[in-house]
């Protein structure tokens, strides 16, 4: 008796003919992602990251820490230098050259300073061989303290990284969120900056101004009825060793106190306050320092 015919699918034409069609397909979508990366490279689509972050302090003593060059390497990732160039009064127009580590190679930043607000806004331009674009920085007030909120933009200098910044967008918010972390971390242990203006009413009823620059310089400003007098180029000390902490004013290159000093203490009420007592003696001759605060100290306010 003869074997029934049965249709099998193990047919040799048939699973060929499968092969060829599911390499088309692959074929087909690797040419169509590959047309698609390429595409991307000649659209220069911006890539945008923002992060918020909460510390204790206020926009003042959080701009400080922000700012501070110094303390880069303690919070950016991958900090390797950062070169100052031009330097400008208002910040604005500064520029300098950032350079971080990036696996084994190293990437360099040029750096233009577009916005500079004490308290309130920074802003950066960078460009490098293969990115470009800006971070701004906004401060804003709250309860507990201060928000930092950061948007980076960015674009690839080259097709091949126009290409790939979209891909990367994870990673970058990641490292962001990190910096800023360690960033927070910093500005709620800092020390209050006496860097700054600040302004009060003295016990005569005269209106003081003091604007401590981070050079060491100090310029003085005081209004008293009608008459107002101005003090620039003067120096500044804090001794922060001390308790009360100590402030020396010097270098009266004009004026009554010409060849005198200004030796006295501080305290910090708030991020934004403090008391000064200060007295006046020969230059080099601190021993007029007030032990304690008496009743001739100014309470000053922070201005900006």
């Amino acid at each position: 008796m003869a074997e029934p015919y049965v249709r099998t699918s193990h047919n040799p034409f048939l699973c060929t003919l499968n092969r060829m069609r599911s390499l088309r397909i692959a074929l087909v979508l690797t040419l169509a992602a590959g047309v698609f990366f390429v595409s991307l490279g000649f659209f220069r689509p911006t890539v945008e990251v923002r992060t918020a972050q909460l510390v204790t302090r206020s926009p003042h003593v959080t701009f400080f820490v922000l700012t501070d060059g110094d303390r880069l390497d303690e919070w950016m990732e991958g900090f390797v230098s950062m070169e100052r160039m031009l330097d400008r009064e208002s910040r604005v127009g500064n520029r300098s050259v950032l350079r971080l580590a990036t696996g084994s190679d190293t990437l360099e930043l040029k750096q233009e300073v577009l916005a500079f607000e004490p308290g309130r806004q920074f802003q950066v331009r960078f460009e490098g061989e293969s990115l470009e674009g800006t971070v701004d920085v906004e401060l804003t007030p709250v309860p507990s303290g201060t928000e930092i909120m950061t948007t980076t933009r960015m674009e690839g200098a080259t097709w091949w990284w126009r290409s790939m910044l979209p891909f990367l967008t994870g990673g970058l918010r990641q490292t962001q969120t990190g910096d800023y972390a360690r960033l927070a971390a910093l500005i709620n242990t800092a020390d209050t900056p006496l860097t700054g203006s600040w302004a009060g009413v003295d016990q005569w009823g005269n209106e003081q101004l003091f604007h401590f620059r981070p050079d060491g310089e100090v310029r003085w400003e005081a209004a008293a009825g009608d008459e107002r007098f101005a003090l620039d180029g003067v120096a500044w000390t804090l001794d922060r060793s001390s308790q009360p902490m100590r402030l020396d004013l010097t270098r009266f290159e004009t004026g009554p106190l010409l060849g005198m000093g200004l030796y006295g203490i501080v305290e910090f009420i708030s991020d934004d306050s403090l008391r000064v007592d200060l007295e006046a003696g020969p230059e080099g001759k601190d021993d007029v320092r007030p032990a304690g605060f008496t009743e001739s100290s100014v309470f000053l306010r922070r201005i900006h």
